[in-house]
């Protein structure tokens, strides 16, 4: 049902019908896989896809968790943005788009999954908003303003962003997740 209504926030057209699945694919593989990302968006998602279902009779109740987690992150950004979950935050001299952003997508949805860290957000509404001033403040650098704009799937750019959101909740919330860089 989060799925669905996440998927529906999208838009109501022909290319939004298969929203779900591109999102958890973009989950399963930046959660899996990230260190195997080259920048090759389409074929980091195809390999990882690959790999997945090569390994599911191993892996099959891991990737339920990780499904259910799913859930549990979409939930608990919701409950942060209300409908705005998952989209860019507005900016004095930039709008709000009223459309959620897998750059924006994937890089929560990495973090969150981390159970201390998602522990932590979800521990009362004081840390609910310092995850939101996290994501206000990766905004604040022009350079991930820029990068969310326009070539997101860029290698280096994917890693700045990684690296960079990591930082600020290593400052907000004295907590760092490893990232394979």
């Amino acid at each position: 049902e989060s799925l669905q209504k996440l998927v529906k926030s999208i838009s109501s057209t022909a290319y939004s019908r298969m929203q779900d699945i591109e999102l958890i694919t973009r989950y399963y593989s930046f959660v899996h896989y990230l260190d195997k990302y080259n920048g090759r968006l389409g074929r980091f998602f195809d390999n990882s896809v690959k790999d997945l279902n090569e390994s599911w009779k191993t892996k099959e109740y891991l990737l339920k968790q990780d499904f259910e987690k799913l859930i549990e992150i979409i939930d608990l950004n919701h409950k942060i943005f209300g409908d705005n979950y998952f989209m860019k935050p507005k900016t004095d001299n930039r709008k709000q788009k009223k459309v959620i952003n897998k750059a924006l997508f994937d890089l929560i949805t990495y973090f969150l999954r981390d159970d201390e860290l998602f522990n932590q957000v979800c521990k009362n509404v004081e840390s609910k908003d310092k995850f939101k001033e996290c994501l206000e403040k990766l905004f604040e650098d022009n350079r991930i303003v820029n990068e969310f704009e326009a070539h997101t799937t860029d290698f280096e750019k994917v890693k700045y962003r990684f690296i960079s959101f990591n930082e600020i909740l290593k400052e907000k919330f004295s907590f760092i997740i490893f990232l394979p860089w």
